[in-house]
């Protein structure tokens, strides 16, 4: 069952106006869709086909619209479109003051930096990377000065915390640092903190 050819021009409108991202929400969301429906027990997703005839002109889940059809999907396209604009999250310099007292600003951009920076100590200017191990695998990475900040907070909170399973405050922290590593460093994430 296909669109007709007007709906389908009105769908590359609604999508075109709401920005430069709007080709790669629908890329994310058509993957999220050929996922869940490649192997899954959804069986109710199989009846979408495109999810972008759904999406409002700012990019929003256009609830109504997909409501006649599909009631029960509409909570996980939303969760889908919050996870992608989570991931493009605006990236910007950040500037700290290392051990030192000097101040420096990255030249690579970071998502916003997940602690209080007064929290953290910064071992060195930006130019020179750090040789940092996991304690726990013994795999090393190398990291900028703000990037091991992250990560010596996040290890911090894990040995440190005596029940750390059973302390949500330190489990909060924890989860902080992994998500900012993820969305800034993958490869470190997965090699000293996965």
């Amino acid at each position: 069952m296909g669109n007709s050819p007007s709906k389908t021009l009105e769908m590359k409108k609604k999508v075109q106006l709401f920005g430069a991202g709007s080709k790669e929400l629908v890329k994310f969301l058509d993957k999220k869709l050929e996922d869940a429906q490649s192997g899954s027990v959804w069986f109710w997703l199989q009846g979408i086909y495109k999810v972008e005839q759904y999406l409002n002109e700012d990019g929003t889940l256009d609830e109504i619209t997909m409501q006649g059809e599909f009631n029960e999907e509409i909570d996980i396209v939303k969760e889908w479109i919050k996870e992608w604009k989570e991931e493009t999250v605006k990236k910007d310099n950040i500037t700290y003051t290392d051990v030192y007292g000097y101040e420096h600003t990255t030249t690579r951009k970071y998502s916003k930096f997940p602690y209080d920076m007064s929290e953290c100590k910064f071992l060195d200017h930006e130019d020179i990377d750090l040789d940092v191990r996991n304690p726990f695998s013994g795999e090393s990475h190398k990291l900028s000065p703000v990037e091991e900040a992250v990560y010596r907070k996040v290890i911090k909170a894990q040995l440190e915390s005596p029940n750390y399973f059973l302390d949500p405050d330190a489990q909060k922290i924890v989860r902080k640092g992994c998500d900012w590593f993820r969305a800034n460093n993958a490869e470190a994430y997965m090699k000293l903190l996965d």
